[in-house]
Parts: C-alpha cells; structure tokens; sequence
C-alpha cells in the first residue's frame, strides 16, 4: 500500500496547575509567609479566623482548617483516593481547589455562583476568571506616573497589605486605651508629604479605624497633623479625612 512514513501524533502540552499557592502548607511543609497570608484571608473571610489574632495563633488555627478540609475530603466518596493522607496543602491539589472554590462561592454574587455551579459549558467562567486575572495582575504592578495628562481624574489608589491593616487597627486601640502619643502628628505629616499613593492608602485606613472607636480623638489628630503641613500634602490630608476622593493632580 505504498510509501507512507509512520508517525506518532505529538501529546498535548499538559497544562498547567492553577494555583493561588507557592509551596506546600502544613506543619511540617514549606509555609512560606505570602501563602500563610492567603490561607489566613480565606478563613477572615469566612469568619473562621479573628484579623488581630497573634502569628502563632494563626498558623494553630490555619493547620486545624486544613486537617479539617483534608478529613473532609477523605470521607466525600469518589475523592477518597485523591487526598493525601497529610496533613499538608500543596499548589493546586484537591484540598486547595475545594478551599477556593468554598471561599469563591461564598463571595460571589448569586448570578456567579449560578455559573460555577451549572453543568453548561465553562464559557461565561472562563470571562469571569480573566477577569480576576486581569485585576490580580493590574493591582501587583507598581505605581506609574500620570502620562496622559489628565491630572483631574480620579486617582488610582493601591490596596493596603494585610499586616499595614492589622497595625492600624493595633494602634487606634492603642490611643484609645492610653490617649494621645507624642510625635503621631509628626509621622502622620511625613507619610501624607512623602509617602505618595501608598503613604495616603495607609494612613487613610488609620483614620478610618481610629474615627470607629473614638471620632473626637481623630479629629484632635487630624488637627494636629494639619498644622505640621501645607499646600497639596495639606489638601491631601483633608481630602483622606472628609473621604473626599483625590485626584492625580494632587500626588504631583
């Protein structure tokens, strides 16, 4: 039948493991801090886990959530064979894709959650997960200057980190117990006049915190740091304190 060559059809790439982990989690795995940081937000998030707790708290709580999820899966049926009898997480295994798809349903909106659940085709999933990639990565790029001259936009603000939250909670409990600090004005100040974005991030979510325990000590501070300042670093902490939003311009 003639003078064909054999040939093998080349395998698919295989693809690659979604994951929002870098390392394996588990008492006696890797624990890598960002990844402790994700786990610790998930189980906040689903009021499994107080924001002021201590670090050595949270790692006993987080190791209990995940023997919990893993002797869950070990007693499902079918997955019985896929958990590792571990009690560690890794990057994209059955115990990871169950904790996230709990926590994606439990902060979607009910016309999401109707998407993850149904059994059409993945579609409409695959715009909401480019979605979210496209944000994720938009909010890990660093700051850029203003390049297209429009100075009167709103300004693009960056989301403070997990441990900024924790502290400015931390010291507005602080004042609260024991009055006013000397110098907290001054470091106010310079973080408005130098900090640029992030600096205004930060110390806005301080007054925030500070004005739900006790507003008329965060307005006696508010005063106080206004005094140390003035011209724009002056009009950015009053629009930070009466939530006015800022403008590019003003970060210039």
């Amino acid at each position: 039948m003639g003078n064909f060559d054999s040939y093998a059809m080349p395998a698919p790439p295989a693809r690659p493991v979604r994951s929002v982990l870098r390392h394996d989690v588990g008492p006696n795995a890797h624990n890598a801090p960002e990844d402790l940081r994700i786990i610790a937000r998930m189980l906040a998030s689903a009021g499994l886990l107080d924001e002021n707790v201590s670090p050595a708290l949270t790692r006993s709580v987080i190791f209990r959530a995940i023997r919990h999820a893993r002797m869950t899966l070990a007693t499902s049926g079918p997955r019985q064979s896929n958990v590792n009898s571990t009690d560690v997480v890794s990057p994209g295994d059955e115990t990871e894709r169950a904790v996230r798809r709990a926590m994606a349903l439990g902060r979607l909106p009910l016309s999401h959650r109707a998407v993850c659940e149904s059994r059409a085709p993945k579609g409409a999933r695959s715009v909401i997960d480019g979605g979210m990639a496209r944000a994720r990565a938009k909010l890990e790029k660093p700051d850029e200057p203003v390049t297209d001259g429009s100075p009167d936009r709103r300004a693009l603000l960056p989301v403070i980190d997990s441990e900024t939250f924790q502290s400015n909670r931390r010291l507005a409990d602080t004042l609260l117990a024991n009055g006013h600090i000397d110098g907290i004005e001054i470091v106010i100040a310079q973080t408005i006049r130098e900090g640029g974005k992030k600096g205004y991030s930060d110390v806005r979510d301080f007054f925030q915190a500070l004005k739900s325990r006790t507003p008329e000590m965060a307005y006696d501070l508010y005063e106080r740091a206004t005094s140390c300042l003035e011209g724009k670093a002056r009009r950015r902490l009053r629009k930070l304190y009466f939530n006015d939003p800022p403008r590019e311009g003003d970060f210039l």
